[in-house]
């Protein structure tokens, strides 16, 4: 939408002039509820069911990403929804004041609520509760028409997802094989996950990613745009098949029309029967937000003891930070000799022999708060207070993903004896033979 700012009263960069082409998260939220509307009037039969499930989808992880500032404290007061970007134009303000625009920051948001409803109809998971929580504390603190919402239908809703998920979890399924028959027909294989109820089945001309990712502060991809394409927006097979006995491979032909596909141009994902999106926490209810199902185990916020096996699967939620990790090649997460006090974990659990096992511990971005002791070229070392869950002292590597905020001049620079709380992945070694954090955000507090 093209916003004459000369009728606000913050206009973009603080420029009465300047007109810029917007998108907020709450013009988002409407586009998301007309659209699985018409899907639900429509029905399954409508030949368009799964892509419009997709764009909603590609919506919600747009508005829970780039339009979220997340710094990993839980904090209300400094995290929650964007109020809108420029598409075109940097929030950093960089061609015209250097001070970050004000629409750009955390900021109370109502009829926001159903931005968070497509990620979990498609993923099955409630990992964004925090988000939600911490945008119903900010609307809270605020008072006034960001309250208006309040009791409604929508945030009712997705309260409720939260406390009693039913949505199975949809997993990704490795290729075993891929066969060029030629004429862009290609055979896929893979092995048939225990549980698997139904699949989502896509191929596209780019490399299939999660997530491309966008920095509106700097006004320029996280990702590769031009050689991979966001699962999304990647076609769907027309035909489904049913999953086949647990552990057995199976095959299927895709008709792409396109020469020289390989493996990373398509994606295979299953829906597991028995599992639920991980409980939020007991929004606006009691019980913490127990699974759904009849299912039972550990009481959302308890501490379990979890073992971990053989079996046990390590892996890095990487998400933006793909390139930074790749080029560490000293960072490493692939056993429990990786794990360090203080790294930001997500655990699946599974029951092994009557007590829980970890089936899958993947390391996840937090925060981390410390002071600068030293400044390097793309690092610094902060150290952090005594007492704290983290290392005494950790080595911080930034790349050209890396947001930096409250810092003045331009580029950011960071300076000895500085607070800062720094966003990222949490390795317990790096260069340096130490703990190591790949930065995604740094602000100066």
């Amino acid at each position: 939408m093209d916003g004459a700012n000369d009728t606000f009263l913050n206009p973009w960069c603080g420029d009465q002039n300047r007109h810029v082409r917007y998108a907020p998260p709450f013009f988002i939220n409407n586009l998301i509820q007309g659209v699985l509307e018409l899907r639900d009037a429509k029905g399954p039969n409508w030949s368009e069911y799964l892509n419009s499930l997709d764009l909603a989808y590609g919506m919600s992880r747009w508005t829970l990403s780039e339009m979220y500032v997340d710094d990993g404290t839980g904090r209300w007061d400094t995290n929650g929804f964007r109020y809108y970007e420029a598409i075109d134009l940097p929030g950093s303000c960089a061609d015209t004041t250097h001070v970050q625009d004000y629409h750009t920051v955390p900021q109370a948001q109502q009829t926001v609520s159903f931005n968070f409803l497509p990620k979990y109809l498609v993923d099955g998971d409630t990992n964004w509760a925090q988000k939600f929580a911490m945008n119903l504390q900010r609307d809270m603190s605020a008072i006034g028409t960001n309250t208006s919402d309040f009791g409604s239908i929508q945030p009712a809703h997705i309260i409720n997802i939260i406390n009693n998920p039913t949505q199975p979890l949809l997993k990704p399924v490795s290729l075993s094989n891929v066969v060029d028959n030629g004429g862009g027909s290609y055979t896929i294989s893979w092995v048939v996950p225990a549980g698997a109820a139904s699949y989502r089945i896509k191929w596209g001309p780019k490399t299939i990613v999660d997530w491309i990712g966008f920095d509106p502060i700097n006004n320029v991809f996280t990702g590769d745009p031009v050689n991979t394409m966001p699962w999304f927006a990647a076609s769907n097979v027309p035909t489904l098949p049913g999953p086949a006995a647990g552990g057995t491979t199976q095959s299927l032909t895709i008709s792409t029309g396109l020469s020289g596909l390989k493996a990373s141009n398509f994606s295979v994902k299953a829906y597991i029967a028995g599992t639920s999106g991980i409980p939020g926490g007991g929004i606006g209810g009691s019980g913490g937000g127990g699974g759904s199902g009849g299912s039972s185990g550990p009481p959302v916020g308890s501490s379990v003891m979890a073992a971990i096996t053989a079996s046990t699967k390590f892996q890095i939620d990487v998400q933006d930070l793909a390139s930074a990790v790749a080029s560490c090649t000293t960072c490493s997460f692939q056993s429990a000799a990786d794990m360090i006090g203080g790294q930001t974990t997500e655990v699946q659990l599974v029951a092994a022999g009557g007590n829980p096992a970890a089936s899958v511990v993947s390391l996840k971005q937090g925060a981390v708060n410390g002071t600068v002791t030293s400044v390097g070229t793309n690092q610094f070392v902060i150290q952090t207070t005594d007492g704290s869950p983290w290392p005494s002292s950790i080595l911080v590597l930034t790349s050209s993903v890396t947001e930096f905020l409250n810092f003045s001049g331009s580029p950011a620079t960071v300076q000895v004896g500085q607070s800062v709380a720094v966003r990222g992945l949490l390795f317990k070694s790096g260069p340096q033979s130490g703990p190591t954090l790949i930065a995604r955000r740094v602000q100066s507090r």
